[in-house]
């Protein structure tokens, strides 16, 4: 009986090795991705501490739930849900506008990222408020202060 000659088969089993390998790592890599709302901005890591996307909250437009299809996408999972997709607007951005996450909580998080958004910020950015649709409310619509009582004089008791 020949002896086997591995030789012949040592691409093949160092190409299918590296496959695998870098399929594990992609695994890795996507699964471990998280966000975390900073102090001035929301902080996309991965592996859990490396930074690799900042968004400034002043550069937030509009927090949704929809998916646009031409976008930034920093999903940690490989399967489409949709149940889990927060969507970020930006104001300005060259190639990508939209950015896709996907938080486990999505909702929980989105009310944490507009609170966040509007303590840095100064204010509400919800639609229809004044600050957000650029309009500076009306001074003759402003409710007057109300006025300190004057200082009363004393006058002397008379007998």
């Amino acid at each position: 009986m020949p002896d086997f000659d591995w030789n012949k088969y040592l691409p093949a089993l160092q190409a299918g090795g590296s496959w695998l390998g870098g399929l594990l790592l992609l695994v890795i890599l996507k699964r471990s991705i998280r966000y975390h709302i900073g102090g001035r901005c929301l902080v996309i890591k991965l592996l859990w501490i490396v930074p690799v996307r900042w968004i400034s909250f002043a550069n937030i437009r509009h927090l949704g739930t929809g998916t646009p299809f031409w976008s930034e996408r920093w999903g940690n999972g490989f399967f489409k849900r949709t149940d889990r997709v927060l969507h970020i607007r930006k104001r300005r951005g060259w190639l990508f506008r939209d950015v896709l996450i996907t938080p486990e909580k999505r909702f929980e998080f989105k009310a944490a990222l507009e609170n966040a958004r509007a303590t840095v910020t100064g204010g509400s950015h919800r639609r229809g408020s004044l600050r957000s649709s650029g309009v500076t409310p009306d001074p003759v619509m402003r409710q007057p202060e109300p006025a300190s009582p004057a200082p009363v004089a004393h006058e002397p008791a008379a007998d």
